[in-house]
């Protein structure tokens, strides 16, 4: 009986080593799917609202560029990821067109200020797909670097990595620029084995298109030389031979084009471009209002392990350890020199937030992989039981992950509170009512005469709110970006009910005086940004006495408060003025 257990079990062994050894595109195939479903459940999260602060930014942006001007004159981001939501928003445009949709651009604008759950979704939609699709230069690298296993380990991880699943959600640039840098890991192996000048561009421009998704990427250059010096020599009197090498200077050279073929911008209009970059620099310094993290510390402690489990966190950090300090290859060199600079340069800077980490989940379940192939490797040596050691290790250290993504996708399925605060009001308060609202609350449909006053309070918002004060993470936008989104927003029929409804980033950015002397009714909260700056009194005592103030002089007659369960979203707090 017990002989015929262990045959069974050899056989299945000897299978799983067959299928990886033999059939890895279909077991990539099956884990890319597993990616992309995790990816896109519950992926119209929020909508028609807004559910993510830079996502309204980046849609916008490239709506904009079907205006004929592709400078951006925004460059808080750089505009790689928003030159490609513009195309797919082309061929959305084209697509109406065809079917008698729209008859015009500004058909097209205005369905977006109308309901633009197609636009968000469909942003989504390729967000998830490079997410999914990161799974496959992974692979590639591992397999490369360490072995076939490592690399489906890693890619295994990588697919059910909450912290991964979570940011594929939205329409941001972390995910995207993941994917670049992740494919110019691999390239810089092939450059570390070969030096042909062509992994040498290939190389500079995946590390260039990932910088010009997001500045951060940045420190991807620091395996890329990395990759370079061993080749030269590798000690330091082969430094001075490598630094005067063309090879590294047309890799340079190839990281630039790459940067600008994302962003041309940056050099054509560079005295825009240029504030934008040192501001981006110095609010790196300052931070977040109400976000307090000790640096370097809270990545271990909060970031890792909520994002990815504490155990494949653990399993990532002693893979990295072991290939670092006991295997000390050139690759473990290449791969770990971005983990660590990245970590000692992001982990001290005040500008940090869990989605800045998603950069580093790759490389780091890779090493997580590697060791965990190492390790039955030698402790078990019938290479038939290890195939199936192996692949039950790695669905226990996927369980927790698994579970916390599709919890996580369950959740977001549900209506957020910002949603159930719309359905309050339009069944509580009578249209045209007074109501100042955040930005991250209901979403309500306005009369003409309040989105005048919103348009007039945002342009003296630009120019006498600090960027700090207004709990905006960026350099305030043009003048001219706020002109047409109003412009637009002025064209939209109105629906019905309507309310009087006035937007801004944060209650607070206006005094108590004015919403009673204009009539306000009602004041619509986001408990996030009103306890963000509570955290922060010493810093904004002003702002402190408005909602101290607010609480102690009027009623709140509504509160939705979310769940871990069915109700995502910030709370949200409905005062009654009048």
């Amino acid at each position: 009986m017990q002989t015929a257990k262990r045959s069974r079990i050899i056989l299945v062994g000897r299978f799983l080593r067959s299928a990886v050894a033999q059939r890895p595109v279909q077991l990539m195939t099956v884990i890319f799917l597993v990616a992309l479903a995790l990816r896109l459940y519950g992926i119209n999260f929020g909508l028609p609202g807004e559910a993510h602060s830079d996502e309204p930014f980046l849609v916008m942006h490239a709506l904009r560029f079907g205006q004929g001007d592709l400078n951006p004159h925004w460059f808080v981001y750089p505009t790689l990821y928003m030159y490609v939501l513009f195309g797919f928003y082309a061929l959305l445009f084209l697509f109406g067109f065809l079917l008698g949709v729209f008859s015009s651009t500004s058909d097209f604008a205005v369905a977006y200020f109308t309901d633009p759950t197609s636009f968000y979704l469909l942003g989504r939609s390729v967000t998830a797909l490079l997410g999914a699709a990161t799974v496959i230069p992974l692979y590639l690298l591992g397999s490369r670097l360490f072995s076939r296993r490592a690399g489906i380990l890693a890619a295994l991880f990588l697919a059910v990595t909450f912290l991964h699943v979570e940011n594929s959600h939205y329409i941001t640039t972390d995910v995207p620029m993941t994917f670049l840098t992740t494919l110019a890991l691999y390239f810089a192996v092939r450059l570390m084995e070969e030096g042909r000048i062509r992994w040498y561009v290939l190389a500079g421009l995946a590390a260039g298109l990932a910088i010009s998704t997001k500045y951060t990427a940045a420190l991807i250059v620091v395996p890329l030389a990395s990759a370079h010096l061993p080749g030269a020599g590798g000690s330091w009197r082969g430094l001075l031979p490598a630094l005067r090498s063309k090879r590294l200077y047309m890799g340079g050279i190839a990281v630039v084009v790459g940067f600008l073929i994302g962003t041309p911008f940056a050099l054509l209009d560079f005295l825009t471009f240029y504030p934008f970059l040192t501001g981006f620099l110095e609010y790196g310094r300052v931070g977040f209002v109400g976000l307090v993290y000790t640096p370097w510390v809270s990545v271990f402690t909060d970031f890792l392990p909520e994002g990815m489990s504490v155990y494949l966190t653990l399993l990532a950090l002693a893979g990295l350890l072991y290939g670092l300090v006991v295997r000390r290859t050139r690759g473990d060199l290449i791969i770990g020199s971005f983990v660590v600079v990245y970590f000692l340069v992001i982990g001290g800077s005040q500008l940090n937030l869990p989605r800045f980490w998603v950069i580093l989940v790759p490389p780091l379940v890779l090493f997580g992989g590697r060791l965990l192939d190492d390790l039955v490797g030698r402790w078990i040596s019938k290479p038939g039981l290890q195939g199936v050691v192996l692949i039950l290790v790695a669905l226990l250290f996927s369980v927790a992950p698994l579970s916390r993504s599709l919890r996580y996708d369950y959740f977001i399925s549900h209506k957020d509170t910002a949603v159930l605060a719309k359905e309050w009001i339009e069944a509580n308060i009578p249209p045209g009512s007074r109501i100042a609202t955040t930005l991250y609350g209901p979403r309500l449909s306005q009369t003409r005469e309040a989105i005048n006053e919103e348009y007039r309070l945002r342009l003296q918002e630009a120019e006498s709110v600090s960027q700090a004060r207004s709990l905006d993470p960026t350099p305030k936008e043009s003048v001219e970006t706020k002109a047409l989104y109003y412009e637009m927003l002025l064209k939209v029929p109105l629906r019905e009910p309507s309310y009087y409804a006035v937007r801004q980033t944060a209650l607070a950015n206006l005094s108590l005086e004015y919403y009673l002397e204009n009539g306000f009714e009602y004041l619509v909260e986001n408990a996030s940004t009103r306890n963000a700056y509570l955290r922060d009194r010493d810093k904004y005592p002003d702002v402190a006495v408005f909602y101290e103030t607010l609480d102690r002089d009027f009623e709140r007659v509504q509160e939705l408060w979310p769940n871990r369960t069915d109700r995502p979203g910030s709370g949200i707090i409905i005062y009654k003025l009048k």
